[in-house]
């Protein structure tokens, strides 16, 4: 499901939260949301469905958390708490668990809740918030005016699910395989980071990008908190050589557009798989997020936020100037 929910000026805390919540769990009629949604300006596009439900309305104050099931575990959820509190800034908290009766939950994703990396909106006005959910993942983009979703990040935040790909990382484990989630750059790994330097063997990666509730080490131990932290990964795209150890933000040679080659020998915009990676946690990735979101990379400034392009029959629409999400 994807929709741009337009509010208009003097929304309130408590219409936000549940106009929101509605779109996440499912709602297609606009005639539902608040006296506080702009129904003219607002569009709701549901191929695939919401797919997530309200596990605790009592959350806090103007808070509600949402579940939805694994992908591989049907028994076995991931808990979000979408709080429109703060004046001004509404936050997506992800955890491993959360108890209905005690309104608590277990091990909050680091920043998820934290101020300057939620999205921003405003009463003193009219405004946009992007919702794109599926049971697979949450994800929300404020924009009002000039101002594009968090003070500290510019982009979407919310919750995806990722691949398991450690020998240790199965149904039932210590640990659940989702992150919050929140691009904050684009850049090419470099040696500082513990990445590798050199033409054709380098490592796109976006700073400290997602974390997770709780994460396994490679030496067993479960890391939670400000340490279970990925940067996000794309591997293996040809790049121009590195000049220094801070050299690294170069994407291709100045004479090649981003773009490859496709099968009518024309060109498409390529679609980038991403994957989360920590080198201080684990030597291997810990999974990826494009296949199990249909969610994507493209090279950065290829895109307006909201532009859509068709592939394969299939609309995306970005939600970052290098972020492709499919719409609906």
């Amino acid at each position: 499901m994807f929709a741009n929910y337009a509010y208009q000026s003097g929304a309130s805390k408590a219409n936000i939260l549940n106009d929101l919540v509605l779109l996440a769990t499912g709602t297609t009629d606009k005639t539902l949301l608040s006296s506080d949604c702009d129904q003219a300006n607002t569009t709701i596009t549901s191929t695939d469905a919401a797919g997530w439900s309200v596990y605790d309305s009592s959350a806090g104050t103007n808070a509600k958390c949402l579940r939805a099931p694994l992908a591989d575990d049907a028994s076995s959820y991931k808990y979000i708490v979408i709080d429109t509190n703060t004046t001004g800034e509404l936050y997506l908290g992800v955890y491993d668990d959360w108890n209905p009766a005690t309104h608590a939950g277990t091990n909050l994703a680091h920043y998820s809740r934290t101020a300057g990396y939620g999205q921003r909106w405003t009463a003193s006005g009219a405004g946009n918030i992007l919702v794109h959910a599926t049971e697979r993942h949450l994800v929300l983009l404020g924009i009002y005016g000039a101002t594009v979703g968090g003070a500290s990040n510019i982009a979407p935040c919310g919750c995806l699910e990722r691949s398991r790909v450690g020998s240790w990382d199965v149904v039932g484990g210590a640990t659940k395989p989702y992150v919050w989630w929140a691009p904050l750059a684009f850049n090419l790994g470099h040696g500082s980071s513990g990445l590798v330097y050199g033409a054709n063997v380098s490592i796109v990666r976006q700073g400290c990008a997602a974390s997770a509730p709780s994460i396994r080490r490679t030496d067993g131990a479960i890391i939670t908190g400000s340490s279970a932290y990925f940067a996000c990964s794309i591997i293996g795209i040809n790049t121009r050589n590195f000049l220094s150890s801070g050299d690294y933000n170069y994407i291709l040679p100045d004479a090649i557009y981003p773009r490859s080659a496709n099968a009518s020998g024309g060109y498409e915009i390529p679609f980038l798989q991403i994957f989360l990676t920590n080198y201080m946690l684990a030597p291997v990735p810990y999974g990826e997020i494009s296949l199990v979101n249909d969610m994507w990379f493209s090279f950065p400034g290829i895109f307006a936020k909201q532009d859509e392009i068709v592939k394969d029959g299939v609309t995306y629409v970005a939600l970052d100037t290098f972020l492709l999400f499919k719409k609906g």
